[in-house]
């Protein structure tokens, strides 16, 4: 199993469109708007670092989604 932590910084009132885009994917375990440097804190779990990391990519394909940082767990 592979854990991660996603950064995520957010076009201007964006935040509900990418909030709802990403609780329809199955690896976004929870997901919470912040203030400070980023906009958006989501925790992801996989199968594998390849599943992961190809969440990631689609996430970074949002729209409303600037830039993004991944911590992985483990």
């Amino acid at each position: 199993m592979a854990l991660a932590c996603l950064l995520a910084t957010l076009v201007h009132k964006q935040g509900r469109q990418v909030m709802k885009t990403l609780r329809n994917m199955p690896e976004v375990k929870d997901a919470f708007v912040v203030f400070g440097q980023y906009d958006l804190v989501v925790f992801l779990e996989a199968d594998d670092y390849a599943e992961l990391a190809a969440a990631t990519a689609e996430i970074n394909k949002i729209s409303g989604i600037t830039h993004t940082e991944t911590l992985v767990a483990g």
